[in-house]
């Protein structure tokens, strides 16, 4: 595989993972974090044990960096 294809293909994933720009979700702040500039938009600022609701590509790097907790949505079934 090629520099150029295997571009594209992290590429595609990536674009697949940050897709869902239009859905919001709710998380539980786990410690207190500034106010947020992006070119597009401002996030916060956070506050400890604050409930927030982000938007789902946010809040995914939110829990990567452990930052907070997701809630689940009364229409998601955990089994």
């Amino acid at each position: 595989m090629g520099v150029l294809s295997e571009f594209y293909v992290t590429n595609q994933l990536l674009q697949s993972e940050f897709n869902s720009e239009n859905l919001y979700f709710d998380i539980n702040i786990r410690q207190n974090i500034p106010k947020i500039c992006l070119i597009f938009n401002s996030f916060g600022p956070f506050i400890f044990k604050e409930k927030a609701t982000l938007p789902f590509w946010f809040l995914t790097l939110f829990e990567k960096m452990e930052f907070g907790n997701l809630i689940d949505p009364k229409w998601l079934e955990i089994k």
